[in-house]
């Protein structure tokens, strides 16, 4: 795991792109609103459906109105209590507006619902990070686990945790139990593949996890990063490039995305399609884990 990057965390795409318009510049407003309509629109037809609540969710949040951000995000769990996508966009509003409290219950509950809901991890630690609980964070998921017959979605948060807390080892054990319990659990297969990748794990056993997870979450752009990650270390060019481009198509604004495509082109040998890869990394994010490689490799071709 990539410290900051939320690394095996693949976010729903809908999700990922509504909340994207939240950080829109105000000159883009304008277009951003004029699509309340056709959500309003689709809302009719649907009730519940994502893509449209989530474009105006995010219209609120953009537009700094988040008491009724949150009014709509409730709304949509009312009307489907037990559905993770609406439990983790419900989560991450309230997240959003520093509603920790609502935030918490909302992505305990989608994850409940729904134990591959990655995207409702991903939030959950901001959660916890936020407010300074890691700690506690870990030992009520560690009291949980106990508690479970089979706590596949208990012990993964442990080893999400024991990540951001860079405790790498004990995270790589962790998601080994998990997978022990469940050898399709998605995070845990994504991120043992990372961890393996990383530390000198066994790149075919990787190989193997990280295909697991992308199978499970086939728009995933973090689990696409991955199992390119994995093909670039084993030196399997091709397919690296092939896949990491999926992945910088499904999150182009990602810099590590970028900067991983960019070291394939240049183990590959193109170094044009490399440099330019590698700008736009730098261009997008300056801080990113990894931007002093990107500046080295840049420097080299």
């Amino acid at each position: 795991m990539e410290a900051g990057d939320e690394r095996g965390l693949p976010r729903h795409p809908v999700i990922d792109r509504a909340m994207r318009t939240i950080v829109l510049r105000r000159a883009r407003r304008p277009a951003l609103l004029a699509g309340a309509e056709i959500f309003e629109r689709a809302l009719e037809l649907n009730p519940v459906q994502f893509d449209a609540a989530s474009g105006l969710i995010a219209q609120d949040l953009a537009a700094g109105r988040g008491p009724a951000a949150r009014s709509r995000a409730q709304a949509l769990v009312d009307r489907a209590p037990n559905d993770a996508g609406l439990l983790t966009l419900a989560g991450r509003t309230n997240f959003m507006t520093a509603q920790f409290a609502d935030a918490e219950k909302m992505l305990k509950r989608a994850i409940d619902a729904d134990p591959s809901a990655l995207e409702a991890y991903s939030t959950l630690g901001q959660v916890y990070l936020q407010q300074r609980r890691i700690e506690d964070a870990r030992h009520e998921f560690e009291r949980r686990s106990s508690l479970e017959a089979r706590p596949v979605s208990s012990l993964t948060m442990v080893a999400l945790i024991y990540q951001m807390q860079s405790r790498t080892d004990d995270a790589r054990r962790v998601f080994e139990q998990v997978l022990e319990l469940d050898p399709k659990a998605s995070v845990a297969a994504n991120n043992l593949a990372w961890i393996y990748a990383e530390n000198g794990g066994n790149l075919d056993v990787a190989l193997q996890l990280a295909k697991t997870a992308l199978s499970a979450l086939p728009d995933s752009g973090e689990a696409t990063d991955t199992l390119g990650w994995v093909y670039l270390k084993k030196e399997i060019y091709g397919l690296s490039i092939t896949t990491l481009r999926r992945a910088v198509q499904v999150a182009p604004t990602n810099a590590t995305f970028q900067y991983h495509l960019g070291l394939a082109y240049a183990r590959s040998g193109d170094k044009d399609r490399a440099k330019s890869t590698l700008q736009t990394a730098l261009r997008l994010k300056s801080d990113f884990d990894g931007a002093a490689d990107a500046k080295r490799v840049l420097e080299g071709l």
